[in-house]
Protein backbone atom coordinates (compact mmCIF):
# COMPACT_ATOMS: atom_id res chain seq x y z
CA UNK A 1 0.00 0.00 0.00
CA UNK A 2 2.79 2.41 0.97
CA UNK A 3 4.73 1.47 -2.14
CA UNK A 4 1.72 2.22 -4.37
CA UNK A 5 1.12 5.51 -2.61
CA UNK A 6 4.77 6.52 -3.01
CA UNK A 7 4.80 5.59 -6.69
CA UNK A 8 1.57 7.51 -7.25
CA UNK A 9 3.02 10.49 -5.46
CA UNK A 10 6.16 10.45 -7.59
CA UNK A 11 4.05 10.24 -10.74
CA UNK A 12 2.44 13.56 -9.83
CA UNK A 13 5.88 15.20 -9.80
CA UNK A 14 6.69 13.59 -13.15
CA UNK A 15 3.47 15.04 -14.63
CA UNK A 16 4.40 18.43 -13.24
CA UNK A 17 7.85 18.26 -14.87
CA UNK A 18 6.32 17.21 -18.19
CA UNK A 19 4.06 20.25 -18.07
CA UNK A 20 6.73 22.64 -16.70
CA UNK A 21 9.32 21.82 -19.37
CA UNK A 22 6.68 21.90 -22.12
CA UNK A 23 5.91 25.52 -21.15
CA UNK A 24 9.61 26.48 -20.86
CA UNK A 25 10.52 24.87 -24.19
CA UNK A 26 7.58 26.55 -25.93
CA UNK A 27 8.57 29.96 -24.58
CA UNK A 28 12.20 29.36 -25.57
CA UNK A 29 11.15 28.40 -29.10
CA UNK A 30 9.00 31.51 -29.47
CA UNK A 31 11.68 33.76 -27.96
CA UNK A 32 14.29 32.59 -30.48
CA UNK A 33 11.83 32.42 -33.39
CA UNK A 34 12.64 28.74 -33.69
CA UNK A 35 16.37 29.36 -34.25
CA UNK A 36 18.41 26.98 -32.05
CA UNK A 37 21.39 28.13 -30.04
CA UNK A 38 24.31 25.70 -30.16
CA UNK A 39 26.95 25.62 -27.43
CA UNK A 40 29.76 23.85 -29.28
CA UNK A 41 30.88 22.10 -32.46
CA UNK A 42 30.09 18.67 -31.07
CA UNK A 43 26.38 19.45 -31.27
CA UNK A 44 26.59 20.03 -35.03
CA UNK A 45 28.45 16.76 -35.37
CA UNK A 46 25.86 14.72 -33.45
CA UNK A 47 23.01 16.15 -35.52
CA UNK A 48 24.88 15.76 -38.80
CA UNK A 49 25.56 12.07 -38.14
CA UNK A 50 21.96 11.61 -36.94
CA UNK A 51 20.62 13.03 -40.20
CA UNK A 52 22.88 10.75 -42.20
CA UNK A 53 21.76 7.73 -40.15
CA UNK A 54 18.16 8.69 -40.91
CA UNK A 55 18.86 9.06 -44.64
CA UNK A 56 21.16 6.04 -45.16
CA UNK A 57 20.51 3.74 -42.21
CA UNK A 58 24.26 3.40 -41.61
CA UNK A 59 25.74 3.97 -38.15
CA UNK A 60 29.45 3.90 -38.98
CA UNK A 61 29.56 6.22 -41.94
CA UNK A 62 31.95 9.09 -42.41
CA UNK A 63 31.62 12.30 -40.53
CA UNK A 64 31.45 15.38 -42.73
CA UNK A 65 33.97 17.59 -41.07
CA UNK A 66 37.55 17.57 -39.89
CA UNK A 67 39.12 19.91 -37.35
CA UNK A 68 42.80 20.78 -37.38
CA UNK A 69 43.51 19.06 -34.06
CA UNK A 70 42.48 15.77 -35.73
CA UNK A 71 45.04 16.05 -38.51
CA UNK A 72 46.74 12.77 -37.54
CA UNK A 73 43.53 10.79 -37.84
CA UNK A 74 43.00 12.08 -41.37
CA UNK A 75 46.52 10.89 -42.12
CA UNK A 76 45.65 7.50 -40.59
CA UNK A 77 42.91 7.08 -43.20
CA UNK A 78 45.13 8.11 -46.07
CA UNK A 79 43.68 11.64 -46.30
CA UNK A 80 40.44 10.21 -47.63
CA UNK A 81 37.72 12.35 -46.01
CA UNK A 82 35.01 9.89 -47.03
CA UNK A 83 36.68 7.18 -44.93
CA UNK A 84 36.95 9.00 -41.59
CA UNK A 85 34.98 7.24 -38.85
CA UNK A 86 33.35 8.84 -35.79
CA UNK A 87 35.64 8.83 -32.77
CA UNK A 88 32.70 8.01 -30.48
CA UNK A 89 30.21 5.29 -31.24
CA UNK A 90 27.23 7.33 -32.55
CA UNK A 91 24.72 6.03 -30.01
CA UNK A 92 23.54 9.55 -29.21
CA UNK A 93 23.16 10.30 -32.91
CA UNK A 94 21.05 7.15 -33.24
CA UNK A 95 18.84 8.57 -30.49
CA UNK A 96 18.58 11.89 -32.37
CA UNK A 97 17.83 10.14 -35.67
CA UNK A 98 14.65 8.64 -34.21
CA UNK A 99 13.08 12.10 -34.10
CA UNK A 100 13.64 12.58 -37.83
CA UNK A 101 11.13 9.75 -38.36
CA UNK A 102 8.50 11.87 -36.59
CA UNK A 103 9.14 15.12 -38.43
CA UNK A 104 12.03 15.70 -40.82
CA UNK A 105 13.02 19.09 -39.49
CA UNK A 106 16.35 19.85 -37.82
CA UNK A 107 14.91 22.29 -35.28
CA UNK A 108 12.17 19.86 -34.27
CA UNK A 109 14.80 17.17 -33.66
CA UNK A 110 16.81 19.55 -31.46
CA UNK A 111 13.92 20.74 -29.31
CA UNK A 112 12.10 17.38 -29.08
CA UNK A 113 15.21 15.39 -28.15
CA UNK A 114 16.29 17.92 -25.52
CA UNK A 115 12.78 18.00 -24.06
CA UNK A 116 13.04 14.24 -23.43
CA UNK A 117 16.56 14.71 -22.04
CA UNK A 118 15.43 17.45 -19.64
CA UNK A 119 12.55 15.29 -18.38
CA UNK A 120 14.94 12.40 -17.66
CA UNK A 121 17.53 14.68 -16.05
CA UNK A 122 15.13 16.64 -13.85
CA UNK A 123 13.11 13.60 -12.72
CA UNK A 124 16.19 11.49 -11.94
CA UNK A 125 17.63 14.47 -10.00
CA UNK A 126 14.37 14.65 -8.07
CA UNK A 127 14.50 10.90 -7.28
CA UNK A 128 18.05 11.07 -5.93
CA UNK A 129 17.51 14.24 -3.88
CA UNK A 130 14.28 12.78 -2.50
CA UNK A 131 16.40 10.24 -0.62
CA UNK A 132 17.64 13.11 1.58
CA UNK A 133 14.90 15.74 1.40
CA UNK A 134 11.13 15.78 1.18
CA UNK A 135 9.58 15.81 -2.27
CA UNK A 136 8.79 19.51 -2.46
CA UNK A 137 12.30 20.57 -1.47
CA UNK A 138 13.77 18.03 -3.89
CA UNK A 139 11.71 19.46 -6.73
CA UNK A 140 12.58 23.07 -5.85
CA UNK A 141 16.33 22.37 -5.64
CA UNK A 142 16.17 20.44 -8.93
CA UNK A 143 14.47 23.29 -10.79
CA UNK A 144 16.63 25.99 -9.17
CA UNK A 145 19.69 24.01 -10.29
CA UNK A 146 18.42 23.89 -13.85
CA UNK A 147 17.68 27.62 -14.17
CA UNK A 148 20.71 28.99 -12.29
CA UNK A 149 23.43 27.08 -14.16
CA UNK A 150 24.28 26.77 -17.88
CA UNK A 151 22.10 23.63 -17.94
CA UNK A 152 19.14 25.72 -19.09
CA UNK A 153 21.10 26.87 -22.16
CA UNK A 154 20.96 23.33 -23.55
CA UNK A 155 17.24 23.71 -24.29
CA UNK A 156 18.01 24.70 -27.88
CA UNK A 157 21.17 22.65 -28.28
CA UNK A 158 21.50 19.04 -29.39
CA UNK A 159 24.44 18.12 -27.16
CA UNK A 160 24.35 14.83 -25.31
CA UNK A 161 25.42 16.09 -21.86
CA UNK A 162 21.87 16.60 -20.52
CA UNK A 163 20.71 13.12 -21.50
CA UNK A 164 23.84 11.39 -20.18
CA UNK A 165 23.70 13.40 -16.96
CA UNK A 166 20.11 12.33 -16.44
CA UNK A 167 20.94 8.70 -17.16
CA UNK A 168 23.89 8.78 -14.74
CA UNK A 169 21.62 10.00 -11.94
CA UNK A 170 19.08 7.36 -12.92
CA UNK A 171 21.82 4.74 -12.57
CA UNK A 172 22.65 6.07 -9.11
CA UNK A 173 19.01 5.91 -8.11
CA UNK A 174 18.41 2.33 -9.28
CA UNK A 175 21.90 1.13 -8.38
CA UNK A 176 22.17 2.66 -4.90
CA UNK A 177 18.76 3.73 -3.59
CA UNK A 178 15.99 1.67 -5.14
CA UNK A 179 14.50 -0.77 -2.65
CA UNK A 180 14.59 -3.62 -5.22
CA UNK A 181 18.05 -2.76 -6.54
CA UNK A 182 19.19 -6.40 -6.29
CA UNK A 183 16.29 -7.77 -8.33
CA UNK A 184 17.03 -9.16 -11.79
CA UNK A 185 14.60 -6.71 -13.37
CA UNK A 186 16.54 -3.73 -12.01
CA UNK A 187 19.88 -5.35 -12.88
CA UNK A 188 18.84 -5.86 -16.52
CA UNK A 189 17.62 -2.26 -16.66
CA UNK A 190 20.97 -1.02 -15.33
CA UNK A 191 22.78 -3.27 -17.79
CA UNK A 192 20.93 -1.66 -20.69
CA UNK A 193 21.46 1.92 -19.48
CA UNK A 194 25.14 1.42 -18.60
CA UNK A 195 25.79 -0.27 -21.94
CA UNK A 196 24.25 2.65 -23.79
CA UNK A 197 26.25 5.14 -21.73
CA UNK A 198 29.55 3.25 -21.98
CA UNK A 199 29.53 3.05 -25.78
CA UNK A 200 28.75 6.78 -25.81
CA UNK A 201 31.49 7.86 -23.38
CA UNK A 202 33.84 5.20 -22.05
CA UNK A 203 34.35 6.72 -18.58
CA UNK A 204 30.84 5.57 -17.65
CA UNK A 205 32.46 2.15 -17.22
CA UNK A 206 33.89 3.68 -14.04
CA UNK A 207 30.34 4.42 -12.91
CA UNK A 208 29.47 0.75 -13.47
CA UNK A 209 32.46 -0.35 -11.39
CA UNK A 210 31.56 2.00 -8.53
CA UNK A 211 27.97 0.71 -8.42
CA UNK A 212 29.25 -2.87 -8.35
CA UNK A 213 31.87 -2.02 -5.73
CA UNK A 214 29.38 -0.42 -3.34
CA UNK A 215 26.79 -3.20 -3.58
CA UNK A 216 29.34 -5.96 -3.05
CA UNK A 217 31.11 -4.45 -0.05
CA UNK A 218 30.42 -6.10 3.33
CA UNK A 219 27.89 -4.08 5.31
CA UNK A 220 30.45 -3.31 8.02
CA UNK A 221 32.23 -0.96 5.57
CA UNK A 222 29.05 0.88 4.58
CA UNK A 223 27.42 3.90 6.13
CA UNK A 224 23.90 2.47 6.36
CA UNK A 225 21.13 4.87 5.44
CA UNK A 226 17.41 4.60 6.05
CA UNK A 227 16.73 3.64 2.46
CA UNK A 228 19.34 0.86 2.44
CA UNK A 229 17.84 -2.45 1.37
CA UNK A 230 18.16 -5.39 3.75
CA UNK A 231 18.39 -7.84 0.87
CA UNK A 232 21.96 -8.60 -0.14
CA UNK A 233 23.56 -11.14 -2.46
CA UNK A 234 23.13 -14.61 -0.99
CA UNK A 235 25.99 -16.35 -2.76
CA UNK A 236 28.92 -15.86 -5.12
CA UNK A 237 26.85 -16.82 -8.17
CA UNK A 238 24.60 -13.81 -7.66
CA UNK A 239 27.65 -11.56 -7.28
CA UNK A 240 29.18 -12.92 -10.50
CA UNK A 241 25.90 -12.41 -12.38
CA UNK A 242 25.71 -8.86 -11.02
CA UNK A 243 29.28 -8.18 -12.20
CA UNK A 244 28.47 -9.56 -15.67
CA UNK A 245 25.34 -7.46 -16.06
CA UNK A 246 26.58 -4.24 -14.48
CA UNK A 247 30.14 -4.10 -15.83
CA UNK A 248 31.21 -6.94 -18.13
CA UNK A 249 28.45 -6.59 -20.73
CA UNK A 250 28.90 -2.78 -21.02
CA UNK A 251 32.67 -3.33 -21.33
CA UNK A 252 32.26 -5.98 -24.06
CA UNK A 253 29.80 -3.72 -25.90
CA UNK A 254 32.31 -0.89 -25.77
CA UNK A 255 35.12 -3.11 -27.12
CA UNK A 256 32.86 -4.46 -29.87
CA UNK A 257 31.78 -1.01 -31.00
CA UNK A 258 35.29 0.37 -31.27
CA UNK A 259 37.18 -2.62 -32.63
CA UNK A 260 34.68 -4.65 -34.61
CA UNK A 261 32.83 -1.72 -36.14
CA UNK A 262 36.13 -0.17 -37.22
CA UNK A 263 35.76 3.00 -35.17
CA UNK A 264 38.94 4.76 -34.13
CA UNK A 265 39.91 7.20 -31.41
CA UNK A 266 41.66 10.32 -32.57
CA UNK A 267 45.45 10.47 -32.31
CA UNK A 268 46.70 13.72 -30.85
CA UNK A 269 50.04 15.26 -31.64
CA UNK A 270 52.09 17.97 -29.93
CA UNK A 271 50.91 20.88 -32.09
CA UNK A 272 47.75 21.95 -30.33
CA UNK A 273 47.32 24.51 -27.59
CA UNK A 274 44.14 22.85 -26.31
CA UNK A 275 45.49 19.44 -25.33
CA UNK A 276 49.17 20.20 -24.83
CA UNK A 277 52.12 17.89 -25.39
CA UNK A 278 52.78 14.36 -24.20
CA UNK A 279 55.75 14.86 -21.88
CA UNK A 280 55.45 14.87 -18.07
CA UNK A 281 56.41 18.54 -18.06
CA UNK A 282 53.60 19.39 -20.48
CA UNK A 283 51.18 17.31 -18.43
CA UNK A 284 52.16 19.08 -15.21
CA UNK A 285 51.86 22.52 -16.80
CA UNK A 286 48.46 21.66 -18.26
CA UNK A 287 47.13 20.40 -14.93
CA UNK A 288 48.40 23.50 -13.12
CA UNK A 289 47.05 25.80 -15.84
CA UNK A 290 43.60 24.19 -15.91
CA UNK A 291 43.28 24.13 -12.14
CA UNK A 292 44.54 27.67 -11.53
CA UNK A 293 42.86 29.37 -14.47
CA UNK A 294 39.57 27.55 -13.92
CA UNK A 295 39.16 28.52 -10.28
CA UNK A 296 40.60 31.99 -10.90
CA UNK A 297 38.16 32.71 -13.73
CA UNK A 298 35.28 31.29 -11.70
CA UNK A 299 35.67 34.16 -9.23
CA UNK A 300 36.62 36.77 -11.85
CA UNK A 301 33.32 36.19 -13.67
CA UNK A 302 31.36 37.57 -10.72
CA UNK A 303 33.58 40.67 -10.48
CA UNK A 304 33.27 41.22 -14.23
CA UNK A 305 29.51 40.74 -14.19
CA UNK A 306 28.67 42.87 -11.14
CA UNK A 307 31.27 45.66 -11.17
CA UNK A 308 32.52 45.91 -14.76
CA UNK A 309 29.60 44.99 -17.01
CA UNK A 310 26.88 46.24 -14.64
CA UNK A 311 24.94 42.98 -14.68
CA UNK A 312 25.25 42.57 -18.45
CA UNK A 313 26.98 39.89 -20.48
CA UNK A 314 28.29 41.68 -23.52
CA UNK A 315 29.46 38.83 -25.71
CA UNK A 316 29.28 35.12 -26.30
CA UNK A 317 32.65 34.36 -24.71
CA UNK A 318 31.45 35.19 -21.21
CA UNK A 319 33.42 33.55 -18.45
CA UNK A 320 30.27 32.27 -16.76
CA UNK A 321 29.36 30.05 -19.68
CA UNK A 322 32.80 28.44 -19.70
CA UNK A 323 33.65 28.12 -16.02
CA UNK A 324 30.46 28.07 -13.93
CA UNK A 325 30.01 24.32 -13.64
CA UNK A 326 33.70 23.52 -13.62
CA UNK A 327 34.59 26.06 -10.92
CA UNK A 328 31.78 25.19 -8.54
CA UNK A 329 32.55 21.47 -8.99
CA UNK A 330 36.20 21.97 -8.04
CA UNK A 331 35.39 24.07 -4.98
CA UNK A 332 32.57 21.86 -3.69
CA UNK A 333 34.52 18.63 -4.16
CA UNK A 334 37.52 20.15 -2.41
CA UNK A 335 35.46 21.17 0.64
CA UNK A 336 33.61 17.84 0.74
CA UNK A 337 36.68 15.60 0.58
CA UNK A 338 38.53 17.73 3.15
CA UNK A 339 35.59 17.19 5.50
CA UNK A 340 35.65 13.46 4.78
CA UNK A 341 39.37 13.25 5.56
CA UNK A 342 38.83 15.19 8.79
CA UNK A 343 36.04 12.76 9.68
CA UNK A 344 38.27 9.75 9.04
CA UNK A 345 41.07 11.20 11.20
CA UNK A 346 38.62 11.92 14.03
CA UNK A 347 36.73 8.62 14.04
CA UNK A 348 39.60 6.47 12.67
CA UNK A 349 37.04 4.59 10.60
CA UNK A 350 36.07 4.72 6.94
CA UNK A 351 32.41 4.23 6.14
CA UNK A 352 31.39 4.33 2.47
CA UNK A 353 28.18 6.28 1.89
CA UNK A 354 26.13 6.51 -1.28
CA UNK A 355 26.86 10.23 -1.55
CA UNK A 356 30.57 9.44 -1.32
CA UNK A 357 30.24 7.06 -4.30
CA UNK A 358 28.45 9.76 -6.30
CA UNK A 359 31.08 12.36 -5.43
CA UNK A 360 33.97 10.00 -6.19
CA UNK A 361 32.53 9.44 -9.68
CA UNK A 362 32.11 13.13 -10.45
CA UNK A 363 35.46 13.82 -8.79
CA UNK A 364 37.08 11.47 -11.30
CA UNK A 365 35.31 13.30 -14.13
CA UNK A 366 36.62 16.65 -12.86
CA UNK A 367 40.10 15.12 -12.60
CA UNK A 368 39.88 13.90 -16.21
CA UNK A 369 38.78 17.38 -17.28
CA UNK A 370 41.87 18.85 -15.61
CA UNK A 371 44.29 16.25 -17.00
CA UNK A 372 42.83 15.37 -20.37
CA UNK A 373 40.02 17.53 -21.69
CA UNK A 374 41.11 20.92 -20.43
CA UNK A 375 38.45 23.45 -19.47
CA UNK A 376 36.51 22.74 -22.64
CA UNK A 377 35.27 19.64 -20.84
CA UNK A 378 33.32 21.72 -18.30
CA UNK A 379 30.03 20.29 -19.60
CA UNK A 380 30.95 16.79 -18.41
CA UNK A 381 30.17 17.90 -14.84
CA UNK A 382 26.57 18.79 -15.69
CA UNK A 383 25.12 15.80 -13.83
CA UNK A 384 26.88 16.87 -10.63
CA UNK A 385 25.01 20.17 -10.36
CA UNK A 386 21.90 18.92 -8.49
CA UNK A 387 24.14 17.19 -5.91
CA UNK A 388 26.16 20.40 -5.50
CA UNK A 389 23.06 22.49 -4.96
CA UNK A 390 21.78 20.01 -2.39
CA UNK A 391 25.18 20.26 -0.65
CA UNK A 392 25.05 24.07 -0.73
CA UNK A 393 21.51 24.00 0.63
CA UNK A 394 22.63 21.85 3.56
CA UNK A 395 25.74 23.95 4.09
CA UNK A 396 24.33 27.45 3.81
CA UNK A 397 20.59 27.29 4.31
CA UNK A 398 19.04 24.34 6.14
CA UNK A 399 19.14 24.99 9.89
CA UNK A 400 21.75 27.74 9.46
CA UNK A 401 22.05 31.33 10.61
CA UNK A 402 20.26 34.12 8.75
CA UNK A 403 23.49 35.53 7.27
CA UNK A 404 24.30 32.14 5.72
CA UNK A 405 20.81 31.89 4.27
CA UNK A 406 21.13 35.38 2.81
CA UNK A 407 24.45 34.42 1.21
CA UNK A 408 22.89 31.33 -0.38
CA UNK A 409 19.92 33.32 -1.71
CA UNK A 410 22.26 36.05 -3.04
CA UNK A 411 24.35 33.38 -4.81
CA UNK A 412 21.24 31.94 -6.47
CA UNK A 413 19.92 35.34 -7.54
CA UNK A 414 23.24 36.36 -9.11
CA UNK A 415 23.45 33.13 -11.06
CA UNK A 416 19.86 33.37 -12.27
CA UNK A 417 20.50 36.95 -13.46
CA UNK A 418 23.67 35.63 -15.14
CA UNK A 419 21.66 33.07 -17.08
CA UNK A 420 18.85 35.49 -17.99
CA UNK A 421 21.41 37.99 -19.30
CA UNK A 422 23.17 35.30 -21.30
CA UNK A 423 19.91 34.08 -22.85
CA UNK A 424 19.03 37.64 -23.84
CA UNK A 425 22.45 38.15 -25.45
CA UNK A 426 22.47 34.76 -27.14
CA UNK A 427 19.26 35.48 -29.07
CA UNK A 428 21.13 38.03 -31.18
CA UNK A 429 24.06 35.62 -31.56
CA UNK A 430 21.80 32.78 -32.69
CA UNK A 431 20.13 35.01 -35.30
CA UNK A 432 23.52 36.30 -36.48
CA UNK A 433 24.86 32.76 -36.69
CA UNK A 434 21.85 31.58 -38.69
CA UNK A 435 22.40 34.35 -41.28
CA UNK A 436 26.13 33.56 -41.40
CA UNK A 437 25.36 29.92 -42.20
CA UNK A 438 23.04 30.98 -45.00
CA UNK A 439 25.88 33.09 -46.37
CA UNK A 440 28.30 30.14 -46.26
CA UNK A 441 25.74 27.83 -47.84
CA UNK A 442 25.02 30.25 -50.71
CA UNK A 443 28.72 30.72 -51.53
CA UNK A 444 29.36 26.95 -51.45
CA UNK A 445 26.41 26.41 -53.78
CA UNK A 446 27.58 29.19 -56.13
CA UNK A 447 30.97 27.51 -56.68
CA UNK A 448 29.68 23.94 -56.36
CA UNK A 449 32.44 23.36 -53.79
CA UNK A 450 32.81 20.07 -51.89
CA UNK A 451 35.84 20.61 -49.63
CA UNK A 452 35.77 23.72 -47.46
CA UNK A 453 38.44 25.24 -45.21
CA UNK A 454 37.01 27.66 -42.65
CA UNK A 455 39.10 29.76 -40.33
CA UNK A 456 37.89 30.26 -36.77
CA UNK A 457 37.61 34.03 -37.13
CA UNK A 458 34.88 33.71 -39.75
CA UNK A 459 32.44 32.59 -37.03
CA UNK A 460 31.51 34.43 -33.80
CA UNK A 461 33.22 31.80 -31.62
CA UNK A 462 35.81 29.02 -32.01
CA UNK A 463 33.11 26.57 -30.94
CA UNK A 464 30.54 27.68 -33.49
CA UNK A 465 31.46 26.27 -36.87
CA UNK A 466 29.08 25.73 -39.81
CA UNK A 467 25.90 23.84 -39.04
CA UNK A 468 27.04 20.66 -40.73
CA UNK A 469 23.58 19.09 -40.76
CA UNK A 470 22.50 21.78 -43.27
CA UNK A 471 24.84 20.37 -45.89
CA UNK A 472 25.01 17.27 -48.04
CA UNK A 473 27.17 14.45 -46.57
CA UNK A 474 29.57 14.77 -49.52
CA UNK A 475 30.58 18.28 -48.44
CA UNK A 476 33.52 18.26 -46.03
CA UNK A 477 34.67 21.00 -43.69
CA UNK A 478 38.16 21.60 -42.37
CA UNK A 479 37.64 23.99 -39.47
CA UNK A 480 40.88 25.64 -38.43
CA UNK A 481 40.74 26.47 -34.72
CA UNK A 482 44.39 27.48 -34.38
CA UNK A 483 45.23 30.36 -36.74
CA UNK A 484 48.94 29.68 -36.98
CA UNK A 485 48.38 26.12 -38.23
CA UNK A 486 46.13 26.99 -41.18
CA UNK A 487 48.76 27.54 -43.86
CA UNK A 488 50.87 24.66 -42.65
CA UNK A 489 47.91 22.28 -42.65
CA UNK A 490 46.67 23.35 -46.09
CA UNK A 491 50.15 22.82 -47.51
CA UNK A 492 50.43 19.42 -45.82
CA UNK A 493 47.06 18.33 -47.17
CA UNK A 494 48.10 19.48 -50.64
CA UNK A 495 51.20 17.27 -50.48
CA UNK A 496 48.87 14.29 -49.94
CA UNK A 497 46.66 15.21 -52.90
CA UNK A 498 43.90 16.70 -50.77
CA UNK A 499 43.01 20.24 -51.80
CA UNK A 500 40.23 22.48 -50.60
CA UNK A 501 37.97 24.37 -52.97
CA UNK A 502 37.08 27.34 -50.78
CA UNK A 503 38.65 29.10 -47.80
CA UNK A 504 36.56 31.30 -45.50
CA UNK A 505 38.65 33.72 -43.44
CA UNK A 506 37.57 36.17 -40.75
CA UNK A 507 38.90 39.71 -40.50
CA UNK A 508 40.84 38.92 -37.36
CA UNK A 509 43.23 36.60 -39.15
CA UNK A 510 46.82 37.83 -39.32
CA UNK A 511 47.19 36.33 -42.79
CA UNK A 512 44.59 38.78 -44.05
CA UNK A 513 45.62 41.80 -42.01
CA UNK A 514 49.23 41.43 -43.19
CA UNK A 515 48.67 40.09 -46.68
CA UNK A 516 52.09 39.06 -48.04
CA UNK A 517 54.02 36.01 -49.23
CA UNK A 518 55.74 35.77 -45.86
CA UNK A 519 52.40 35.01 -44.18
CA UNK A 520 50.96 32.38 -46.49
CA UNK A 521 52.68 31.78 -49.77
CA UNK A 522 50.59 28.65 -50.36
CA UNK A 523 47.29 30.56 -50.43
CA UNK A 524 48.67 33.30 -52.66
CA UNK A 525 49.87 30.76 -55.23
CA UNK A 526 46.80 28.53 -55.28
CA UNK A 527 43.80 30.72 -54.41
CA UNK A 528 42.11 33.91 -55.54
CA UNK A 529 40.08 36.34 -53.45
CA UNK A 530 36.49 36.07 -54.75
CA UNK A 531 34.35 37.71 -52.08
CA UNK A 532 34.52 40.24 -49.25
CA UNK A 533 31.51 40.54 -46.97
CA UNK A 534 30.62 41.53 -43.39
CA UNK A 535 31.88 38.20 -42.06
CA UNK A 536 35.26 38.08 -43.76
CA UNK A 537 37.00 37.08 -46.98
CA UNK A 538 36.45 34.10 -49.26
CA UNK A 539 39.20 32.54 -51.37
CA UNK A 540 38.53 30.08 -54.19
CA UNK A 541 40.97 27.51 -55.46
CA UNK A 542 42.10 28.47 -58.96
CA UNK A 543 41.22 24.98 -60.17
CA UNK A 544 37.47 25.41 -59.53
CA UNK A 545 37.49 28.85 -61.18
CA UNK A 546 38.54 27.19 -64.44
CA UNK A 547 35.46 24.94 -64.53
Amino acid sequence: MNCTKKLYSNSHYLYFLLFFWAIIFSLEYLYRNGIPFFLCNDSFQYLSIAHKIYLSGKINGATNYAIDIYYDEIALFGYDLSNIKPYHFPSYSIFLSLFYHIFENHNFVIYASQYIAFIIFSFSSFLVLNQYLDKNKSLVITLVTMVSTPIILYISDCGKEILLSGLSLLVFYFGLYHKNKYSLKVQFFLCFILTLMSITRNFYLVLALLIFFYNCLPRKFLKIENSESENRFKNNKQIILYFVLIFLIPLCAYIFCYYFLDLHLFIYDNRTDIYGGKSLKDLGLRVFFNLYIGVNYYFIQYIQFIFVDNFKIKNLNSLFHLYAMWGISIITLGIYFLEELKNIRTTRTLKISKLLIIKIFFGLIVFSVIVRFSLNGYRLTTGFMPIIYYYLYQKFFYGKKLIQKKFFIFFLIINIIFIASFIKTSKHTASYFDKLNQNIKNIISLYNAKKIALNVNYTPSPHLSPMYHYYSPNIYFFTSIVDKNLCEDLANYHEHYLDFHLIFMGYGNKIIMNYSQNNCDFIIKNFELVDINQYGLVYANKSILKR
